[in-house]
């Protein structure tokens, strides 16, 4: 019997905006894959106590546990696109919740429903690829930062994500120096990134180099 290949279209779609019992899956699937590299995020922003600290496009906000650690009295929001995504990271992360010291956000991908200048880090593990309009995106994260807050963009590379047989369906894709053009067009100052390469996860047998790129960004005292 002829294995049955998989639907490269479908997954990335659910890549984008987890759906159904699917999404809850892939959510799943990707805290495996991005474990690492969102540990990394959260230790980049050298978060403070009494810090607030926003995830955009947290998934199932697995992570939200290791940024409330970080610091005392530190309060997360996640924020998110997909339904399903918002219940799962409130069912997660439901003690939290009940503390008071995580908060779930369902939202368009355009617009934030917080105040100007009110949160203090911000950060998003593999959304970039997904932004209709990036400089949009960029403005309003700038908007709700505080003065001297922190933004910390993590992708993979252009390089490694075109290995990936789901990647040519809905990812724009962002070499280092493209993301940093993209940046560069932003309010935002004191742009920096860094590039951690180990051996990506195995695909059809052969194992590649998977290059994660943390981009830093900072809002103007």
């Amino acid at each position: 019997m002829q294995e049955e290949k998989p639907d490269f279209e479908k997954i990335a779609a659910q890549l984008a905006k987890p759906s159904g019992a699917m999404g809850i899956e892939v959510a799943s699937k990707m805290n495996e894959s991005n474990g690492e590299m969102t540990r990394h995020v959260i230790d980049l922003l050298e978060i403070k106590n009494k810090e607030l600290v926003l995830e955009l496009g947290p998934g199932n906000a697995r992570f939200a546990a290791y940024v409330l650690e970080k610091a005392n009295d530190v309060q997360y929001i996640g924020a998110d696109i997909s339904d399903v995504m918002v219940e799962e990271a409130k069912r997660i992360n439901q003690l939290y919740c009940n503390q008071g010291t995580a908060t779930f956000y369902m939202v368009d991908g355009v617009s934030l429903p917080f105040e100007d200048q009110s949160i203090d880090k911000v950060f998003t593990v593999n959304t970039l690829y997904f932004w209709q309009k990036p400089l949009n995106t960029l403005e309003e994260l700038h908007r709700v930062l505080r003065p001297g807050g922190l933004l910390c963009v993590a992708i993979r590379s252009k390089s490694f994500m075109l290995t990936l047989p789901f990647s040519k369906y809905g990812f724009t894709l962002y070499s280092p120096e493209e993301g940093l053009a993209l940046f560069k067009q932003s309010d935002f100052q004191d742009i920096t990134f860094t590039v951690v390469s180990s051996e990506g996860e195995i695909f059809k047998g052969e194992p590649v180099m998977k290059e994660d790129v943390f981009f830093m960004l900072q809002k103007r005292l």
